[in-house]
C-alpha cells in the first residue's frame, strides 16, 4: 500500500511562505521552506488517485542523511525509493522559541534583539574614550542560507568525518566551534584573512567594511577564498551574522584593556632586567579593546544542572589554537566569574583576558626573579554589547568579573557582603589553583603583599645597578585579531606588547570612522618612583655644585 501510495504521488506543496512566517523565516526567503525544529509545520501532497489515508499513517519523513526533522542545519528531502527523484527540500535551523531546544531563549524581546535584528553597534575606542560603528549584520539577505551551508559542507570537520559532521549539527557547541574556526582563514578555506600590519593595496582595509553580508558574498562568489581583510571586530561581526541565520542567539561584545596572555599562566608579565644587556623575551600583551562572541545555549557538557548555561563566549579571531585549530569557545561566561578554569572549551585564554594580573619582574644577573609589582585592577574594563532595543551602550562587566559591592551567596545560602577586591582576588586564586581554602597571604591583603614586594625589590635594586626597563622589539604576538597602527586611529584600538610598547604617529582616514587613541607603554609605577628618586638627587646635586661656585666668587657666603 505504501509503495502504491508513492506511485500516486504527484507533488508536494510545502506552503513556503506561511510555514516561514509561524517559523519566523520569513524574511530569509518565501520560496524556500526554511523551518525550525522542534516546531509543526503543514504541507500538502497532491495526488493522481483517492487513497484511504488511515492505512499510510503515521508518515515519516528523513533525510538522505537519515536523519528527521528535529536535527537542523541539514538539507532534508522527501525521495521516491522507486525513482529517486526528490519531490521536495527545506532547510532546518536552530529554535530559541521552542522551550525543548537547546537555544531556548524565553524572552520574546531578546530574541527579536539577537536573532532576528539586523542592525548592530560595536564599541571600539579605550576604557576612557568608548565610540560607537555601526554595523550591519544581513543575516536574512537572499543568499544567506546558501553560504552558511556552504560553510558548514566545506569545513575541515565535514572534510575529515563527514558523516559524523552532519550528524553532530543538531548540537550548538559543536556549530559554534566549527563556524569559529571558518570565519579565519588561517587552517582552512575560512572566510576572512587577517592582518594588522603593512599594506592594505590587495585586499580592502578592515576599518572599512560596515557589514557582514558583503564580505560573505565575495568569499561564496569566489569558490571559498579568503576575504582580505578582517580584525577582531570585522572577524566577530560576520560570525554574529552566521549564528544568527542558523538560530542561534547572538551578540557582538567588546572587552577594554583586553589582556593576550600566550602560557596560560593568567599574568601579564613585564620583565626588568638588573643586567642591561639581558634580552627577556616576553609574547603578552594588552590590547585597547578586542572583540568577541556570545552566543546563548545550554551547557549539558559541564554541568547536568544548567550551572553553566546562558551566554558562552566564542571567538573567531585566530589567536591561539585550540586543539590544533585556530577557533576559541565556546567559554562559559559564569564559569569565567567563578574561575572554573579546568571547564571546557578555552576558559583559562578567556579569564586572562577580563581578569589576568599585570606583573613587573625584577631580573637579576644570575637570570632569577622577583616580583615588584602586581596590577590586579587594570585588565578587563567596560566589557560592553549593544542593549536590547535601543543603541545604547550595556555594561555587562559584573557577568565576567566580581568587583567593589557585590553580594555574594554562598553554598550555605547565607549572603554576605565581600569587598570587590576580597571576592575577586578568591576567584582569581581559585582560577590558578583550583583551590579556595588555600591562600600564600592570608594574613596581607593584595595591596599589603604588593607594596611589601615593591619594598623589597627597591631594596635589592638600590643595592645592585639599577632596572634597565628593557623592551625587546619582538612584536611577533601582537596578531591577536586587532588594528594595525595606521588603522587603530580610526578604531581607537591599539596594543601594549609587555615588553615592546611604544608610541606612534598614526594617519586618519576621513571615509572611516574615527576615533581618538594612543598607544600606552606598559609601566610599573615602581618606574616612576626610581626615576623621580634620580632627578630630585641630580637637582640636589647641582644646587649643591652651583653655590659652591657661586660661593668661591663671592656672589654667596
Amino acid at each position: 500500500m505504501f509503495f502504491f501510495f508513492l506511485e500516486v504521488l504527484q507533488k508536494v506543496d510545502l506552503h513556503p511562505k506561511t510555514n516561514n512566517t509561524d517559523h519566523h523565516t520569513v524574511e530569509v526567503s518565501e520560496e524556500q521552506l526554511i523551518l525550525r525544529r522542534g516546531q509543526a509545520f503543514i504541507l500538502t501532497l497532491h495526488l493522481t488517485q483517492p487513497v484511504n489515508i488511515q492505512h499510510l499513517l503515521p508518515l515519516k519523513f528523513t533525510a538522505l542523511t537519515g536523519w528527521c526533522l528535529v536535527q537542523c542545519c541539514i538539507v532534508i528531502s522527501i525521495l521516491s525509493p522507486s525513482a529517486d527523484v526528490p519531490l521536495a527540500s527545506l532547510v532546518l535551523l536552530f529554535n530559541p522559541w521552542c522551550p525543548d531546544d537547546s537555544v531556548f531563549l524565553s524572552d520574546e524581546v531578546q530574541r527579536q534583539e539577537y536573532v532576528m535584528n539586523e542592525q548592530g553597534m560595536i564599541y571600539v575606542g579605550s576604557g576612557n574614550y568608548i565610540s560607537s560603528v555601526p554595523w550591519d549584520y544581513g543575516q536574512f539577505e537572499d543568499d544567506m542560507v546558501k553560504i552558511c551551508m556552504k560553510m558548514l559542507n566545506v569545513s575541515h570537520l565535514h572534510k575529515k568525518h563527514p558523516a559524523q559532521d552532519v550528524a553532530s549539527r543538531c548540537d550548538p557547541i559543536y556549530i559554534s566551534r566549527l563556524i569559529s574556526a571558518m570565519i579565519n582563514s588561517e587552517d582552512d578555506c575560512g572566510v576572512l584573512e587577517g592582518r594588522w600590519e603593512g599594506s592594505f593595496a590587495s585586499g580592502v582595509r578592515p576599518t572599512h567594511w560596515t557589514g557582514s553580508h558583503e564580505i560573505l558574498r565575495r568569499w561564496f562568489s569566489t569558490n571559498c577564498r579568503p576575504v582580505k581583510y578582517g580584525q577582531c571586530w570585522v572577524f566577530a561581526s560576520v560570525m554574529c551574522s552566521v549564528m544568527r541565520l542558523l538560530g542561534i542567539p547572538s551578540r557582538v561584545v567588546t572587552n577594554f584593556n583586553s589582556a593576550h596572555d600566550t602560557n596560560e599562566n593568567l599574568t601579564i608579565d613585564v620583565y626588568h632586567p638588573m643586567d642591561r644587556m639581558m634580552e627577556i623575551p616576553s609574547y603578552d600583551s594588552i590590547w585597547n579593546f578586542h572583540v568577541w562572541v556570545e552566543s546563548w545555549m545550554t551547557r549539558p557538557d559541564l554541568a547536568e544542572d544548567g550551572k553553566f548555561d546562558g551566554w558562552q563566549v566564542v571567538d573567531p579571531t585566530p589567536q591561539e589554537l585550540s586543539d590544533g585549530v585556530y577557533c576559541c569557545g565556546p567559554a562559559s561566561v559564569k564559569s569565567i566569574l567563578n574561575g572554573n578554569t579546568d571547564l571546557n572549551y578555552d576558559v583559562p585564554f578567556v579569564f586572562a583576558e577580563v581578569n589576568a594580573d599585570c606583573v613587573d619582574w625584577l631580573v637579576r644577573s644570575d637570570g632569577s626573579t622577583r616580583k615588584m609589582f602586581t596590577d590586579s585592577k587594570r585588565v578587563g574594563q567596560s566589557v560592553s554589547t549593544k542593549s536590547v532595543g535601543s543603541k545604547k551602550r550595556l555594561d555587562i562587566t559584573d557577568t565576567y568579573k566580581h568587583r567593589e559591592g557585590r553580594l555574594y551567596n554562598t553554598k550555605q545560602h547565607v549572603v554576605i557582603t565581600f569587598t570587590g577586591t576580597e571576592m575577586e582576588r578568591d576567584v582569581f586564586h581559585y582560577a590558578i589553583t583550583r583551590d579556595f581554602s588555600k591562600d600564600s597571604d592570608e594574613d596581607e591583603t593584595p595591596e599589603e603583599v604588593a607594596n611589601t614586594e615593591t619594598d623589597e625589590a627597591r631594596e635589592e635594586v638600590e643595592s645592585g645597578e639599577g632596572v634597565e626597563n628593557h623592551r625587546p622589539t619582538d612584536t611577533s604576538a601582537m596578531g591577536n585579531g586587532n588594528e594595525t597602527r595606521e588603522d587603530n586611529d580610526r578604531m581607537g584600538n591599539s596594543v601594549t606588547n609587555a615588553t615592546t610598547g611604544t608610541g606612534a604617529e598614526v594617519t586618519i582616514d576621513s571615509t572611516a570612522p574615527r576615533v581618538s587613541m594612543e598607544f600606552q607603554e606598559v609601566k610599573s609605577p615602581i618606574i616612576y618612583l626610581f626615576k623621580i628618586s634620580f632627578y630630585m638627587l641630580a637637582l640636589f646635586a647641582f644646587l649643591i655644585t652651583m653655590k659652591e661656585t657661586l660661593g668661591a666668587f663671592g656672589v654667596i657666603y
